[in-house]
């Protein structure tokens, strides 16, 4: 794509860039030392409130004071497809690998912005064909179908519609990023911020910047993890998506709710040694199938997640069906931790890594299923290479949950608290602002003042146009020790540069737009 290349061009430039960014940082520092010395006589009684980020350029320093004392390492793992069924080592590998994925994800996702707004209802699949602009047909012989006629009676070509596109995205960009920093810039000085050193940073992380070198773009690549990650578990699209150690929430949480899962995970204890075993294969029964249903019987959330899951199946539309295959199916109700040899040897193999975990072991064909019920069985349960069958449903606890964390989290509290809440929310999203401003400061009263709880911020963005840039501008804040501040200020300043100010952006551009989706419209129904 345009930017890759635009990328590549700047690497003669990369060495005066990289010491640019490493002055900025050694200037944080001293900032940071600064502000040590003028508040510490300050402080009269134990605060969070600006905890230092752990940042991966003071690795050095952490090991030597103790004021920044390296996190606890967490553990999870998950794949969307199948999260139960993920190695933590491979994906943390297959993560380092594939870097690239990453950037190139990055970019897909500024890329497609002015097509998300030129596609409507059909935005699914027109998006693909229009990623798919850039790889097809790239000879020099144009052929008929690549012709559009518009209403201007100009004749563009599929890689001159995806040109027009990027650069609409690009003024689009540019307009939202600087209307929004105008913004921003009212709030410096109640945040702390210094204003070379903040736009240094903002300008190493301008995707709006066609030349942008990727390699500086530390936060903007943080960014784009963390939302890949959040799509991986789960949370793709939707904010905010909590974990509470290795226990999973989807969406909104009242303190209550909160206060009742932290007391679990305090008391939770996991036997997660079977995931490092060299154990690589089980025996599928041969007799009639049993359905073992397990759960974590320390608590009732995997428990009560799984009676849901059955109580689904025992209501339409599966009532015919449930009535008729369990007939002949018994179902076993374990604790993970109290299974026969060959079920503990299914868990070893698949690395089962989060709860409940529903498998049925025998044999099929000894089942008398007609064609209705043989259909909905396909339907819902997994068939797996080395025997057996699963089923796939959302998982409440996850056993190893380390794949959470990053050297580079700002951690709110104490690092070595025992539990740790991670939030992943977007800047647009409404309860994501509920969650932060109700429920946040009740749990920092109640549990990380007294170092029982910390909380680490992950941004999930689903709304680029709206939240991508906040995001950006909060990690900046983090360099100089500031990023909790800015956090809550962006939440608390939300409509100020949201979806209305952007909206008023778009509607500047209402007939440009219109033009590109008529072209592009046309071009689908010459394909």
């Amino acid at each position: 794509m345009v930017l890759l290349a635009n990328t590549k061009k700047k690497k003669t430039t990369k060495s005066s860039k990289k010491k640019n960014t490493k002055n900025r940082k050694k200037k944080v520092n001293e900032k940071k030392q600064t502000k040590n010395k003028r508040t510490k006589k300050k402080r009269t009684k134990k605060t969070t409130k600006n905890k230092k980020p752990v940042k991966k350029s003071s690795k050095k320093k952490t090991k030597k004071t103790k004021k920044t004392k390296k996190p606890k390492t967490k553990k999870s793992t998950e794949k969307k497809i199948n999260p139960s069924k993920i190695n933590t080592k491979k994906i943390k590998a297959e993560e380092k690998k594939d870097i690239v994925t990453i950037i190139i994800l990055t970019i897909i996702i500024l890329a497609i912005i002015v097509f998300t707004l030129l596609t409507g209802a059909n935005q699914t699949t027109n998006l693909n064909d229009a990623n798919q602009l850039n790889t097809n047909d790239q000879n020099n012989d144009t052929d008929q179908s690549d012709i559009v006629d518009t209403n201007t009676d100009l004749n563009l070509t599929k890689e001159e519609i995806l040109q027009k596109a990027q650069e609409l995205q690009t003024k689009l960009n540019v307009e939202i990023i600087d209307s929004q920093l105008e913004i921003f810039k009212n709030w410096y000085p109640e945040l702390g911020l210094e204003n070379n050193l903040i736009n240094e940073c903002i300008k190493d992380n301008n995707y709006a910047d066609p030349d942008l070198d990727i390699d500086d773009a530390e936060h903007l690549l943080k960014i784009t993890e963390d939302t890949q990650l959040a799509g991986m578990l789960g949370f793709e699209g939707s904010t905010p998506g909590i974990f509470v150690n290795g226990y999973k929430l989807n969406g909104y949480k009242d303190y209550n709710n909160m206060k009742e899962i932290i007391e679990i995970a305090k008391n939770t204890t996991s036997n997660i040694d079977y995931l490092d075993s060299d154990t690589n294969t089980y025996t599928v029964s041969e007799q009639t199938p049993k359905l073992y249903v397990l759960y974590n019987n320390d608590n009732n959330i995997t428990k009560n997640s799984a009676e849901n899951t059955l109580n689904i199946l025992e209501n339409k539309p599966y009532d015919e069906f449930f009535t008729s295959f369990f007939e002949d199916v018994e179902i076993i109700k374990k604790d993970y931790r109290d299974v026969s040899p060959n079920i503990s040897d299914v868990l070893k193999t698949l690395k089962v890594n989060s709860l409940p975990f529903f498998y049925l072991d025998g044999n099929i064909d000894l089942l008398s299923m007609d064609e209705n019920t043989l259909e909905i069985f396909n339907n819902l349960f997994v068939a797996l290479p080395s025997g057996g069958h699963i089923i796939n449903e959302p998982q409440s606890q996850y056993l190893d949950y380390s794949i959470l964390h990053s050297e580079k989290d700002f951690v709110y509290g104490d690092e070595n608290a025992p539990v740790t809440i991670y939030v992943f929310d977007d800047y647009d999203c409404a309860y994501c602002q509920k969650l932060d401003n109700e429920v946040l400061p009740k749990i920092i009263e109640n549990y990380v003042d007294s170092g029982e709880v910390n909380i680490v911020i992950k941004d999930n963005v689903i709304y680029p146009a709206q939240s991508l840039f906040p995001a950006v501008f909060s990690r900046c804040a983090q360099e100089q020790g500031e990023y909790w501040k800015t956090h809550t200020k962006l939440f608390d300043e939300k409509e100020s540069f949201g979806g209305n100010l952007v909206q008023g952006i778009f509607d500047k551009y209402e007939s440009q737009i219109t033009q590109l989706q008529n072209q592009y419209q046309q071009l689908l129904g010459n394909q």
